[in-house]
């Protein structure tokens, strides 16, 4: 009977030692999925900014604006 559980250890102890490094290879080699974000330090300054064209300018809507007042203006 001991001669015949010998194998089972063979086939158990070389998936083991097929399974255990690919296993920890996958884990060490594996890409980080962390998000990695450039950051920089927070200045105050000014803000400006200048933009230098020729051509036309034209309104892609135009809208009439006006007004109509009546009544008395009291004299003080």
């Amino acid at each position: 009977m001991k001669k015949a559980s010998r194998p089972w250890r063979y086939a158990t102890a070389g998936l083991v030692a097929v399974v255990m490094p690919a296993t920890l290879a996958w884990y060490w080699l594996a890409p980080d999925k962390q998000a990695q974000y450039l950051t920089a330090k927070v200045e105050r300054g000014d803000i400006e900014s200048a933009v230098l064209a020729t051509g036309t300018l034209q309104a892609s809507r135009q809208v009439d604006v006006g007004a109509q007042v009546t009544g008395q203006i009291p004299i003080l």
